[in-house]
Parts: structure tokens; sequence; C-alpha cells
């Protein structure tokens, strides 16, 4: 197996161990939403930095079932570090904005998730390309109760 770096600079056997990685977690994994059983989440296209800092930043979430969902928006502790986050983690990712929501059965929901305190700030300087990640958490609000969640990443720009 070749390590050499591709135009990216990242290598092509992490690329092999995160899709690997994912097949083993059954995770289903696109540019721009995921799915399981419980819940799907998407956030629209053409949402850009300004979106993200002037609190207008939403995704739309649908459950199967009536269901309490926690939404949270990441990036990856190298940006986070490169951007000038404090209390950055060098393992998992660095969570950005979160939210919480009870969704309707069967209903497409459109939900803001809301910057917290320091990414605003930051954020606010920040020039260029962010590589978000999103996931959410579902727990139905009957007996039994199931959980699921779904994931999406996306890339939102800077607009001058």
């Amino acid at each position: 197996m070749s390590h050499r770096h591709d135009r990216r600079g990242v290598t092509r056997a992490r690329v092999i161990v995160a899709v690997a990685l994912a097949l083993i977690l059954g995770l289903q994994a696109s540019p721009a939403s995921a799915r399981t059983d419980l819940v799907v989440a998407r956030p629209p296209l053409k949402q850009s930095v300004q979106d993200l800092v002037g609190g207008r930043f939403f995704q739309y979430a649908t459950c199967s079932e009536r269901c309490r969902a926690s939404f949270t928006v990441a990036i990856t502790p190298k940006l986070a570090k490169r951007l000038g986050f404090r209390g950055v983690r060098s393992s998992g990712l660095f969570v950005i904005a979160r939210a919480q929501r009870r969704l309707a059965a069967k209903r497409r929901t459109k939900v803001v998730v809301p910057l917290t305190r320091q990414a605003r700030t930051v954020l606010r300087r920040a020039r260029g390309q962010l590589k978000l990640t999103g996931q959410v958490t579902a727990r139905t609000l009957g007996r039994p109760a199931r959980t699921g969640g779904a994931a999406w990443a996306y890339t939102c720009v800077w607009r001058p």
C-alpha cells in the first residue's frame, strides 16, 4: 500500500481506513446527508460562513416517529486549532454548535443550530472554507423507546 500524498495532502491509507471504519460502524455516508430508519438530516446547499455566524445556519430533519433529537455541528481539531479555538483536544470532533428539538412524526422540520459563544467570536474572523460535520441523535417519545442517528458533511464557503 502506498503512503504517497495526493493533491490535498491526505494519504490514501487514511482514506481507506476511514471508509472501512464507516462500513464497520454501519454508517451510510454521502456528500450532503445520511440516513437511518429513525431520523434523516440534511443541510440545504449554498449556506455560507456568514449564515453560520449570523445564526441563520439550519438543516432539515425528519423522524419516522415522534422523537426528541439532539443536533451538533462540529469541525476537526486541526481546523479548530488553526482558527484559534481554546480548549481543543486532539481526538474527536470539536463542537461549534448544538441544539435540541422535539420532532413530529414524518414531518420535515427546519432546525436552526446556533453557534456557541466562542465559535461566534472566532468564526467572525474566518475566511475561506469550513468543513462541517453534523450529527443528529434521536430517541422516540413512545414506548418502547428507540434510538437512531444520522450524520452529514458540508463545506461552508465565505461569500465576499
